[in-house]
């Protein structure tokens, strides 16, 4: 499958329109199994459209409910509803999958010249993710709501009634969506450039793309493991979070901020490689400063990880702490200024069109500026104090991530539209909603500026009478989607090359009505002297053409052919109609598998050789294990924490831990680990019979500890040891243990003459004998949900690997591996290695350290 392939029937004397890959098949069973990057990227753009609507009429019903002080619309409990999971649904299944996962997987692999992203599967899997959290969400709707903010602060998410249950494993899943995204981006861009496409030859959009996927890479872990510890809180209670159980709630703090600030510039650094595009288009001109531009991006994804605690200036950190993250903060706009004093520059003497995307790319410009101005307001210690919890910071959220994400979404969307459904939008109506976008936004949010000032506080239901007059009530006209005109919206399918060249007024003008009668005259004179006016600029101003290997301006290659008049008449609504019924994939042609060596069976379609395709499934399978590395990383730090805070907990819980069966399982990995190494060497040597052997034995050390483990899970049920609220006190033990010593004499001396007395209860007294020791603490349950949440996780991934050997000791019966091909062997082992070295690091936490 080529990304820009159009058959053109035409050509061939046909009076059919092109196929393309919305209309080579149709059918919803072959749109929802396809593997096609572009339709991937519009079923997440036909997703997070529904998300964003239902999103967005959340917040048409908070506003309006403000506006006076009186209860009008909803009950108070409803409101708390709305604004968590207005919150929720806009940052976790619109904004962060905006960008990235609907346009970027439809540009990328034509940016790169390659024919997919590198794993089609695993695309697709995503979106299946994406689909499934989104779906826990629409039910917490029905389950009882969520009212504890889109952050799910602790302790009150660890004691509501709510559905904070389905919410979290809605993240959890959504969280996994994320790193597929990414990781796919990353092996893509890394992997997959063409021969004579270097780092610094590649499109300003890849730069901030890829950027986003390393952030979601390294991040995203750390929520998952924060919502899984919060899963676990608020189930059975252990003490992680809950104060009153000995928990602490600034750790979820931490874990929930060092992902979600990174969060807000996956959000951000798309939009700036969008708006990058458009300006460097649309001013007819080369980038001002492409290196710096490029570095910025990766600049903003490195700080983003080391500005987290500037959200908890409030929460009790120490002075020093507040100091390095203010001064960090800071450091942050350096990077977001460089990319807008060169834009600027780029603007300069330009030959600017204002067309429907430089509009938002305008827009894009003022709305960021401002946004950013009001962060640094936040990264003062003395006004941060003041505006923390405030509509200001609700404003400053606002104009960065509305103001700025949804502009540039909105504007790549109108840049991209002729390259995905080959009908161009109306020049006109987008001026008009793309001119007034600064406009209608300001009375949304400025006045919450003014609010916060004031300290009122971002999620009050009932404000003073006084402000109600100016609460920003959010515009309709402003986030609604345009009204389908049929006659005016359905415009002929049109070559990108020949889009019309805009008018070239002023912002604001196709408003008026007198102003869109002028624009079409202008319009029309402008196309007639396009030929020369427009050469004679371009000619003096660009130099060359801009980087961008997709520019809807003047590339041809992918859009669809010129319907006719007579068609268009008749048939108004057919974009629409085969936008819905006909999503499906684009079928290769025959030359192209004998073109790509599809003579190899192992050599996926999107890959030119096999060596691509094995450096791209390698470094594919690493970046995983390094998302596995950091999920179990958070899991360490909590560990470490409690134990400091708590360590009678801990000294307490490692008596009743057996270091002989701990021992035993790390000999039985380590083990595995070798016989996992030795069947790769046997497939690099074709030994087909060791190769089995080895597999097979790898499976085999992987059972016996899996029996090993449930041995000591069951002696600790059986004991009463276990997590929070189901622990059992060493007294209600010491009675359990003495009513069975009981009747096991009792039994005992009705089956025997002897008068020598019974012996049974040695268990017991052994237990006695290891719990005098020390004394049982408060809480002691918390040792025990620590240690099943680690050692429950490690078993997780050893059951994964065994179904992977499962899979991989499948196809070596049937001969798929040899000295050609053992990568499944290869990332089978590399993952197995992974579970062993978790396991070599849990073992002495939890069984040796006292």
């Amino acid at each position: 499958m080529t990304s820009t392939s159009v058959i053109d029937k035409t050509a061939q004397g046909g009076d059919q329109e092109p196929e393309n890959f919305l209309t080579c098949a149709s059918g919803v069973k072959s749109w929802l199994g396809t593997l096609d990057h572009k339709r991937i990227g519009i079923m997440y753009l036909i997703c997070i459209t529904f998300a964003f609507t239902a999103a967005g009429l959340m917040a048409l019903v908070i506003r309006s409910e403000l506006f006076y002080p009186d209860q009008q619309l909803v009950s108070p409990s409803t409101y708390n509803q709305l604004f968590t999971l207005h919150g929720a649904m806009m940052v976790f299944l619109f904004i962060i999958p905006g960008i990235p996962a609907a346009l970027g997987n439809f540009v990328i692999p034509m940016m790169l010249g390659a024919k997919d992203v590198a794993f089609p599967k695993l695309n697709l899997t995503s979106w299946y993710l994406w689909v499934t959290g989104a779906v826990f969400f629409v039910c917490a709707l029905g389950f009882g709501g969520l009212d504890t903010g889109w952050t799910l602060y602790p302790p009150y998410s660890t004691t509501t009634s709510s559905a904070v249950v389905l919410s979290v494993l809605g993240a959890f899943i959504l969280g996994f969506s994320s790193i597929a995204t990414g990781i796919n981006f990353v092996v893509t861009i890394q992997k997959m450039r063409p021969e004579g496409m270097g780092w610094f030859q590649m499109p300003l959009n890849l730069w901030a793309l890829y950027a986003t996927a390393l952030m979601q890479v390294l991040a995203t872990p750390v929520l998952g493991i924060t919502v899984l510890l919060l899963f676990v809180e608020h189930t059975l209670h252990i003490g992680i979070f809950d104060p009153t159980l000995g928990g602490d709630p600034v750790l979820f703090q931490h874990f929930f901020w060092f992902y979600s600030h990174p969060a807000v510039y996956i959000m951000i650094v798309p939009a700036m490689g969008v708006v990058s595009e458009l300006i460097t288009t649309f001013s007819r001109k080369p980038v001002f400063g492409y290196r710096f531009i490029a570095y910025s991006s990766v600049s903003l994804a490195l700080l983003a990880f080391l500005v987290w605690g500037h959200h908890m200036f409030v929460s009790g950190q120490s002075a020093l702490a507040n100091m390095v993250f203010s001064a960090l903060t800071f450091t942050v706009a350096i990077p977001s200024a460089i990319k807008v004093f060169n834009w600027t520059a780029t603007l300069y003497k330009g030959d600017i069109r204002l067309q429907t995307p430089m509009l938002y790319a305008l827009s894009f410009l003022i709305l960021f500026t401002i946004g950013g101005l009001t962060g640094l307001f936040l990264a003062i210690l003395a006004t941060d104090v003041h505006l923390h919890d405030t509509y200001f910071v609700v404003a400053h959220f606002h104009y960065v991530m509305m103001g700025s994400g949804l502009v540039a979404f909105l504007g790549a969307l109108h840049y991209w539209w002729p390259k995905m459904f080959g009908r161009m939008y109306n020049e006109l109506l987008g001026q008009d909603r793309g001119g007034r976008r600064v406009h209608r936004l300001q009375p949304d949010v400025l006045p919450a500026v003014h609010r916060g000032i004031a300290g009122h506080a971002a999620a009050l239901l009932r404000l003073p009478a006084a402000v109600h007059g100016v609460s920003p009530v959010v515009d309709g006209r402003g986030v609604r989607p345009r009204r389908f005109d049929p006659d005016r919206c359905a415009q002929p399918p049109v070559v990108a090359a020949q889009r019309s060249e805009g008018t070239g007024k002023p912002l604001g003008f196709a408003g008026s009505r007198v102003g869109r009668c002028v624009a079409a005259v202008a319009l029309q004179l402008r196309r007639r002297r396009s030929g020369s006016r427009s050469v004679r600029h371009g000619a003096r101003r660009m130099g060359r053409q801009p980087r961008s290997r997709l520019h809807p301006e003047r590339e041809g290659e992918g859009s669809l052919r010129r319907a006719s008049q007579e068609d268009r008449r008749a048939e108004p609504w057919r974009a629409l109609r085969t936008l819905v019924t006909n999503m499906t994939a684009t079928q290769d042609a025959p030359a192209s598998h004998a073109e790509h060596g599809h003579h190899d069976p192992h050599l996926a379609h999107h890959f030119d050789t096999p060596a691509q395709q094995f450096d791209s499934g390698k470094f594919g399978i690493w970046a995983f294990l390094l998302t596995e590395i950091l999920f179990f990383s958070g899991l360490f730090c909590a560990y470490v924490v409690y134990r400091y805070l708590h360590p009678e907990i801990f000294l307490y819980g490692h008596q009743f831990l057996d270091v002989t069966w701990g021992a035993i399982n790390t000999i039985v990995l380590i083990c595995s680990s070798l016989t996992a190494a030795w069947a790769v060497r046997n497939a690099q040597l074709n030994q087909q019979g060791w190769l089995k052997i080895n597999i097979i034995l790898t499976i085999l050390c992987a059972c016996a500890f899996m029996g090993i483990k449930a041995v000591e899970y069951n002696h600790k049920i059986h004991e009463g040891l276990l997590p929070g609220k189901y622990y059992v006190a060493e007294a209600e033990r010491a009675a359990r243990h003495a009513e069975h010593s009981g009747a096991a004499a009792t039994t005992h001396d009705a089956m025997t003459t002897h008068d020598a007395p019974a012996t049974h209860d040695a268990p017991a007294a052994e237990e006695s004998a290891h719990a005098v020791h020390y004394a049982e603490p408060e809480n002691a349950g918390t040792f025990f949900g620590i240690y099943f949440c680690m050692t429950g996780l490690h078993a997780f991934h050893v059951l994964v690997g065994i179904a992977v050997f499962l899979w991989v000791l499948m196809r070596a019966f049937k001969g798929h591996f040899g000295p050609t091909y053992f990568a499944a062997v290869d990332y089978a082992a590399l993952y197995w290695h992974l579970v062993d070295l978790i396991w070599i690091y849990l073992f002495p936490l939890l069984y040796l350290i006292h």
